[in-house]
């Protein structure tokens, strides 16, 4: 993951990290007559590196939290980035 996309992320969605990645959790909310109203996840994941934790640690120096947490939805997809 590049520099730039990583900053665009972090200014467009919830990001936050687990062991193993960062991940970009985008929301989207939904309107359907048949399903009704609901949200939705588009979690954008990429393996951590230590160029990328030195880039998140100084995008989220000033979180209580510095490793976020996900939002809860009803629905969650995963697409993988590299």
């Amino acid at each position: 993951m590049t520099k730039e996309l990583f900053e665009y992320l972090c200014g467009k969605c919830n990001v936050y990290r687990t062991a193993r990645y960062i991940i970009a959790q985008q929301i989207v909310e939904r309107h359907d007559e048949k399903a009704g109203n609901y949200t939705m996840s588009l979690d954008f994941r990429t393996p951590r590196t230590p160029e990328l934790d030195e880039l998140y640690n100084r995008w989220f120096a000033g979180r209580m939290r510095l490793n976020g947490w996900r939002l809860r939805t009803d629905v969650r997809t995963l697409h993988g980035l590299r």
